[in-house]
């Protein structure tokens, strides 16, 4: 279902939500009808960060915009003080909102996963 929503592979899906699996934010279900749900009871409360760092780790909270190994307050590279503010605010804004929210907004046509 999720492959259709978004016109991705079902393989490329699958191999996303196996790390969601195991970090225990989907369960996985095995066999012939087998595929990945979610604990409704539990879906108003995870967020989408827990689906990042699951997924892709803190990195893309810490790096440096420019891809700089060494860069850091104390030797910034020309961007960091204005992109620092930047990856704040969007873990900031993905530690608030839930699954819950993105699929109500979606489902009431305020969002779209598709064009």
């Amino acid at each position: 279902q999720i492959s259709e929503a978004t016109d991705a592979p079902e393989a490329f899906v699958a191999k996303i939500l196996q790390p969601l699996s195991k970090k225990g934010i989907l369960i996985s279900n095995k066999g012939k009808q087998g595929g990945f749900t979610v604990d409704l009871d539990k879906i108003e409360h995870i967020k989408i960060i827990e689906i990042i760092l699951a997924t892709d780790g803190e990195e893309i909270f810490t790096r440096c915009a420019f891809g700089l190994e060494k860069c850091s307050s104390e030797k910034p590279c020309p961007f960091h003080f204005t992109y620092k503010p930047i990856r704040e605010g969007l873990k900031s804004s993905l530690s608030e909102i839930s699954i819950y929210d993105m699929a109500l907004k979606t489902e009431q046509g305020e969002a779209f996963l598709k064009i």
